[in-house]
């Protein structure tokens, strides 16, 4: 299998406790490929690495467990896309999980078969038109980078209002993602909300 505009790929196995706790189809990957950021940051499959933190498998699973209940200790949130939405693994099954919502959905694929749909439609199979859209209008995505949408694709936002779309550092946008679910798991479908934006840049 080969992936397209690989801007980043993972060093040699350094955690391997997470390792070996994984099952076999997705060690048979790591131990080809510790990892990768292909399709131009379109999808982030994590390696079983100690740092950089934003490309840990362990990191990701720990900070995902903590916040998303509809998770087992069993899952695992082995990659994300551009967004910083997941890709589970369970039960030998990838799911789909939005991390504005907290929703699941089972893509009915296995590992490999998961692998080899993104190769071979990378754009509709990984949803990547936001992505496409911030490179056309001059953007690139880093390594450690994810996108950031505004407002969030879960609202509905006014009609005359454009989304907006920027590069943010991978963790701020996951933690992002968290406090969002955190704050909105509980509303009502429909209810309306106003998103205040706190600026923390310092300098």
């Amino acid at each position: 299998m080969e992936f397209s505009s690989v801007i980043y790929q993972g060093d040699s196995i350094s955690d391997k406790q997470t390792f070996n706790s994984l099952p076999k189809e997705l060690q048979n990957f790591l131990e080809q490929v510790n990892g990768i950021i292909a399709f131009g940051g379109g999808l982030q499959i994590y390696g079983c690495v100690k740092q950089p933190d934003w490309f840990s498998l362990r990191t990701a699973w720990n900070e995902l467990l903590r916040t998303y209940e509809q998770l087992t200790s069993n899952d695992i949130p082995f990659a994300q896309d551009c967004m910083g939405d997941h890709f589970v693994l369970r039960n030998s099954q990838v799911f789909y999980m939005n991390c504005e919502t907290g929703e699941i959905d089972n893509l009915e694929l296995n590992f490999n078969e998961f692998l080899r749909e993104a190769i071979s439609n990378p754009v509709e199979f990984l949803s990547l038109n936001p992505l496409l859209q911030y490179r056309k209008d001059g953007g690139t995505l880093e390594p450690g980078e994810l996108l950031n949408a505004y407002p969030p694709f879960s609202m509905k936002a006014e009609p005359e209002r454009m989304y907006s779309i920027k590069n943010v550092p991978a963790l701020e946008q996951r933690s992002y993602l968290a406090d969002f679910y955190k704050q909105t798991k509980n509303l009502k479908d429909g209810q309306q909300i106003k998103v205040k934006v706190i600026n923390q840049n310092t300098s």
